[in-house]
């Protein structure tokens, strides 16, 4: 399966393996990078940090540093990726 993405101005095609939707997991944006889109999130429980792209973020355009976020993961060619990302209000 692909799915499109905007990714340096550019439609891309990128590679999503099938079945390896990992759904609502927690964890804590680590890094955020506003110029560039992207950041990384801490997974609980997990000693891995997780990239998002600000077009998986839900609601808003980007994310802040230690804001904590629910979230899926799917495998891609390039690794694991979140999607469907929300910001969890505590």
């Amino acid at each position: 399966m692909v799915e499109p993405r905007l990714l340096g101005g550019k439609l891309n095609w990128v590679p999503v393996l099938k079945n390896e939707l990992k759904s609502l997991h927690k964890g804590t944006v680590k890094r955020w990078f506003i110029r560039r889109g992207y950041g990384f999130i801490d997974v609980n429980g997990e000693d891995r940090d997780i990239f998002v792209h600000f077009s998986d973020v839900k609601g808003r355009p980007s994310l802040r540093i230690d804001e904590r976020v629910e979230f899926d993961i799917i495998e891609t060619y390039q690794g694991s990726r979140a999607v469907n990302v929300q910001p969890i209000s505590e």
